[in-house]
């Protein structure tokens, strides 16, 4: 039967995620985590932080990224970029773009844009399989910097690799890249899935610094 979620307690090592679920809270000392697992990609993120042995009796766990293939190539997250900084209304005025990365059958990144409604502010995909299959989900920000809003939270529930791209006019774009696990989220490093973008800037270290 069909089970949305699981709960454990952490042990060392973890065990394999349970089958039939969506994704599973592991209580461990340093915190509460969740994880989950598809085709060609496994996580674990935290959900609520603790100092170690807070809780007492369990192990200290650590959050994890597993791809099943190489990082995502340069030509295509170049080629997102240019596409961004091209998609423009009637008016002439930058729009959003959405962006899906997907593996083919010989474990291969491809690029597809789906059908999708766009603006200078949303940008709505119409093709909901592309939506399914894809591991990656990016957009763009037009001339804004990258950072996820709470439309993005509010959008972005399922369980992959989220990135947004922002200031695609520009000399100095930027990225931003997150896991997704059902409405949790954390921010990660581009280079631990995109091969290391020289051309653009990870907005990584801006994005975790405290915001009056």
């Amino acid at each position: 039967m069909l089970k949305l979620f699981n709960h454990i307690h952490a042990s060392i090592p973890l065990p394999p995620i349970a089958t039939g679920v969506f994704c599973e809270y592991v209580t461990a000392s340093n915190g509460v985590f969740v994880r989950s697992v598809r085709p060609g990609l496994e996580a674990m993120i935290p959900v609520a932080n603790s100092a170690p042995n807070t809780i007492k009796g369990l192990p200290s766990i650590e959050p994890y990224l597993y791809l099943d293939t190489r990082s995502v190539p340069l030509e295509l997250l170049l080629s997102m970029c240019t596409k961004s900084a091209f998609s423009k209304d009637n008016s002439g005025n930058l729009t959003e773009i959405l962006f899906h990365l997907s593996l083919d059958s010989r474990n291969q990144w491809q690029l597809t844009i789906p059908l999708q409604t766009t603006t200078r502010t949303n940008c709505q995909p119409l093709d909901n399989l592309s939506c399914s299959t894809a591991l990656i989900e990016c957009h763009s920000h037009g001339e804004m910097p990258a950072f996820f809003s709470s439309t993005d939270d509010a959008d972005e529930r399922g369980f992959r690799l989220y990135a947004v791209l922002g200031k695609v006019n520009t000399l100095n774009p930027e990225i931003l890249v997150r896991i997704g696990i059902f409405g949790h989220y954390s921010l990660i490093k581009a280079s631990s899935v995109f091969e290391e973008p020289y051309f653009i800037t990870d907005a990584y270290q801006n994005s975790l610094k405290p915001r009056l």
